[in-house]
């Protein structure tokens, strides 16, 4: 699919950071001059068409306004994850890249690259200049990767999976594959994504590790920075790649300045669009929706985020839901409809069927079939397996994660807390803004977790974060389950990332009543629908690139 690009000569665009703001995927919008309102899924042909897109060096908009998710405080290359970085991927690159969560993987720095036997050849283009007009050659790639592991940034996992980087000549280097990591899930992609490349001459040079004066090889360069308030990044007349068919999606430069505005508060977001400060949020709470549905200056685009929502029991012997009969009983009393209608009905969430959310690669859509705890909410037969258990009195001790999504999280364990009520079973709800301290070590401190899962386009990613030893011991469940180990390490390789079985790991949560995933967020982007064509190009992290998008002519 072909997308137009339409030029103006002056912009103000914004995104911010709120409570409630996450990684979305906004993959495909729908370009309007009148009112509209556009869902999109994760599995739309947003990809194809961000790749699609051509550049011209014909017209460019003026100045564009925009946020982050945060203020990310520093532009320091080796620190490319957590709030507020996507400035960071307008100024540094990395060897590849790819089209949003997910989706193509392509040449970015790296010409090419291929695997034979346990080594991994990477050439890079030969005429790779910074803002500073530094020459990249293989020295500053195999700097980058040293450094940052030296540093203990672990961002580009290189020496997890490889013997290490060698030079075989100023444009090619080869890392040499551990043997028994070569069937590791996404290994190859999480080395050559993950590392920003910089130059050790500027690094070196530079008096704070380039917190505040970035030198990156990206089309933009960082010409402001007031911590707290904005970053002013501005466009490269001298950006390396001139081969305008080689930009990738998330590389184009479509906007000469780009200032990203930093505002918290909701309400102030929301007074920013009306203001015109700000022309795009990328999210708006649904109190002030009405406002921006009604008028023609606005358009509202409602992204599945990918954030799956759930309730995990603590299944340590000597705990209250190391009994089956009792998580069972729990989970047949919930209805995950009551969850998406307690944080604000079908604009704000949908409810999953398995652990994990709609639209990803290897989900299996006949889970909205199977008859379990997912589809049916049966009162009697839970109060049947509540008669079952040895339950006593206990009080059930529910924590939730009072960060970044505790609206979320709040609302959720007030539902298990009614569904408690109806059986009669007596419970505690403590936020904590701490979860790691919670669950990070084997304890009967808790008897429930309700936190929110991040996936990067695949079903297999959701295992990652919370059935793997070797993150939690005993996984987060405290369960010191071998079958899950054996599922884990089946399903969590480049083989064995399969619909089937991803399928069998997800039966097997479900005999055993080991997690309840309850919903999967949608939030509410708003821009002018006069000005912003298309802010489907994200990173693969789903942060938005406002130098990628598409915008109208006035």
């Amino acid at each position: 699919m072909r997308i137009r690009r339409f030029w103006v000569a002056t912009l103000t665009i914004a995104m911010f950071a709120s409570a409630l703001t996450a990684c979305s995927n906004k993959e495909s919008t729908t370009p309007a001059t009148t009112p509209a309102t556009t869902v999109n899924d994760s599995t739309t042909a947003g990809n194809e068409a961000a790749a699609d897109q051509t550049t011209s060096g014909n017209g460019l908009v003026a100045e564009a306004v925009a946020t982050s998710n945060a203020d990310p405080t520093s532009f320091f290359p080796l620190k490319n994850t957590g709030g507020g970085k996507n400035p960071l991927n307008e100024i540094y690159e990395t060897l590849v890249d790819q089209d949003g969560p997910g989706g193509k993987i392509y040449g970015n720095l790296a010409k090419t690259w291929n695997m034979d036997g346990l080594d991994l050849y990477v050439e890079i283009y030969d005429n790779i200049y910074d803002s500073a007009g530094n020459h990249i050659t293989a020295d500053d790639v195999i700097y980058s990767y040293e450094y940052s592991w030296s540093q203990g940034y672990t961002t580009s996992k290189y020496l997890s999976y490889t013997d290490g980087i060698e030079k075989i000549d100023d444009y090619n280097i080869v890392f040499h594959w551990k043997e028994d990591q070569l069937d590791t899930y996404s290994a190859i992609d999480s080395v050559l994504l993950g590392q920003f490349i910089f130059s050790q001459a500027s690094y070196e040079a530079s008096a704070d590790g380039m917190a505040t004066t970035p030198v990156g090889t990206g089309p933009y360069v960082l010409k402001d920075f007031m911590p707290g308030s904005s970053a002013v990044l501005e466009r490269r007349a001298d950006y390396w790649q001139t081969d305008a068919s080689l930009v990738g999606p998330q590389h184009q430069a479509n906007v000469q300045t780009i200032t990203y505005k930093f505002i918290s508060d909701p309400s102030q977001v929301v007074n920013a669009l009306k203001s015109g400060d700000i022309d795009y949020a990328d999210t708006v709470d649904e109190a002030s929706l009405a406002y921006f549905l009604s008028s023609g200056d606005w358009t509202v685009v409602r992204t599945y985020d990918r954030n799956l929502f759930c309730m995990f029991f603590n299944c340590l012997d000597g705990t209250i839901f190391h009994d089956m009969n009792l998580r069972a009983a729990l989970c047949y009393a919930i209805n995950s409809d009551d969850i998406v209608a307690a944080v604000g009905g079908q604009d704000f969430a949908r409810r999953v069927y398995e652990y994990g959310v709609p639209g990803v690669t290897n989900y299996n859509e006949n889970c909205e079939s199977w008859e379990n705890y997912y589809t049916v909410t049966d009162l009697a037969l839970a109060k049947d397996y509540l008669a079952k258990s040895g339950y006593a009195g206990q009080t059930v001790q529910i924590h939730y994660y009072a960060g970044e999504f505790s609206t979320y999280c709040e609302a959720i364990s007030l539902c298990i807390g009614a569904a408690c009520d109806q059986l009669g079973m007596k419970y505690e709800i403590h936020p904590t803004n701490a979860i790691e301290d919670v669950i990070s070590t084997v304890n009967g401190n808790w008897d429930i977790v309700v936190s929110n899962v991040g996936g990067d386009g695949n079903a297999v990613d959701y295992f990652r974060n919370n059935f793997n030893n070797g993150r939690y011991e005993g996984a987060l469940i405290n369960s010191f389950d071998e079958k899950i180990d054996e599922l884990y390490n089946k399903t969590y390789t480049a083989s064995g990332a399969t619909p089937e079985n991803v399928s069998e790991f997800n039966q097997y949560l479900i005999d055993n009543y080991y997690v309840y995933g309850m919903m999967e967020r949608i939030t509410s982007a708003v821009m002018r629908s006069d000005l912003i064509a298309d802010s489907s190009v994200t990173t693969r992290r789903s942060w938005t690139l406002p130098g990628s998008w598409v915008y109208y002519v006035d």
